[in-house]
């Protein structure tokens, strides 16, 4: 009659001696059948060591990989470490959640890296960086409410801010 539920553990020692940092201390993989066989993992969760154990002390991170379309192997896609930061493509994460990602997330270029809250179905807040053709940076708040982008913030590698309002 406890109020505690089940438990699924993983035990791991190396032969009697007390785990290291970057030790595999146990996975979940997923591998469906490809037509050929069961031996290619469509997606993995790990958890690892991460930093130095000691007595009642025993830093963890959880890796969470997917393997791409055409590949055979998966990728560390998300990390959380032992300090409680997150990061979504990056194995270094630095605050609470960081993300690294070359290429575009919300945009159809692939010169810009951003990000966008849905607050409401029919708008958006969208944060950008941009890299222009001639090498110029820019970081840009913007939103987008019944398909019209309104720049709120933007500022240019060359250190010019801009303000915009509308109406």
């Amino acid at each position: 009659n406890s109020a505690g539920g089940p438990t699924f553990s993983f035990g791991k020692t190396r032969n009697g001696s007390v785990v290291q940092s970057g030790d595999d201390l146990g996975s979940i993989h997923w591998q469906p059948d490809d037509g050929t066989d069961l031996a290619t993992p469509a997606c993995t969760i790990n958890a690892e060591v991460d930093g130095t154990p000691g007595s009642n002390d025993m830093p963890g991170r959880l890796v969470f990989s997917t393997t791409a379309d055409g590949g055979a192997a998966p990728t560390e896609r998300v990390r959380i470490n032992s300090s409680g930061n997150m990061g979504i493509g990056t194995t270094s994460p630095l605050r609470a959640l960081t993300i690294a990602k070359t290429g575009s997330i919300i945009s159809g270029t692939g010169n810009s890296f951003g990000f966008s809250v849905n607050p409401l179905s029919s708008g958006y807040v969208y944060l950008d960086a941009i890299t222009g053709g001639t090498g110029n940076t820019s970081l840009s708040l913007r939103t987008y409410n019944n398909g019209t982008y309104t720049q709120v913030i933007q500022s240019i590698s060359g250190n010019e801010t801009t303000f915009e309002t509308a109406g």
